[in-house]
């Protein structure tokens, strides 16, 4: 009889591919840094993210989103389901990533429309990290690809690490067709809810705990 509890064997391995994944982002944005004095220090987190309106998110920059021993850092989220890609698709998200947090620190505002919308400003920090940017016609320049000779050495550092990724869920409903998907946002302290992202979309959700709005 299955119990729905995964062994602790188990659990250790889930643990340390978890913590190889993280360190290896966490190593590649910190060479990026280096060549780029402005980009911020962030602590790196990988996350489910479902597709929103039918495009898939593949991460997301959050500034002070964490309190590390009294200093405020930005957080740079990964997805999880994100790393089935290959690493330089992985890396050029976490340089778009990088982009956001530099125009952070310019305090430039590169996006609107809750950080969806990527602007010129936005486009030109890209660039100025070695992305290729492309417009799209809803989001803005919000395409970016890492071209070949850019970062070559990270994306080989990258590449032996990138041993696991999360399934994109897909969930039914009742009838057996596909249902409106309730995401997760989340605020500045530990709360989370659970919003569809229509009615999230008719205005900002102010938590009561910590004042800060959700996302």
């Amino acid at each position: 009889m299955q119990t729905g509890i995964v062994p602790a064997a188990t659990t250790t391995v889930f643990d340390e591919i978890g913590g190889l994944l993280v360190t290896t982002l966490e190593d590649s944005y910190n060479a990026i840094r280096k060549q780029h004095s402005d980009v911020p220090a962030a602590v790196i987190v990988i996350s489910s993210r479902p597709p929103r309106r039918n495009r898939q998110v593949w991460g997301h920059f959050a500034h002070s989103r964490w309190d590390v021993n009294g200093v405020k850092l930005p957080e740079i989220m990964i997805s999880a389901e994100g790393l089935k890609r290959p690493a330089r698709e992985v890396l050029a998200t976490v340089v778009h990533e990088a982009a956001h947090g530099m125009c952070c620190v310019r305090g430039i505002q590169d996006t609107s429309r809750r950080g969806q919308f990527h602007n010129e400003k936005f486009k030109l920090a890209a660039e100025e990290l070695g992305l290729t940017v492309a417009r799209d016609s809803q989001l803005g320049w919000t395409g970016t690809t890492l071209p070949e000779g850019k970062y070559d050495d990270l994306v080989r550092d990258l590449t032996p690490d990138l041993i696991a990724y999360r399934e994109t869920e897909v969930v039914l409903s009742q009838s057996g067709g596909k249902r409106r998907t309730e995401f997760p946002y989340r605020c500045s302290c530990p709360r989370t809810i659970r919003v569809h992202e229509g009615i999230y979309d008719l205005g900002h959700i102010l938590c009561g705990v910590c004042g800060d709005y959700f996302q």
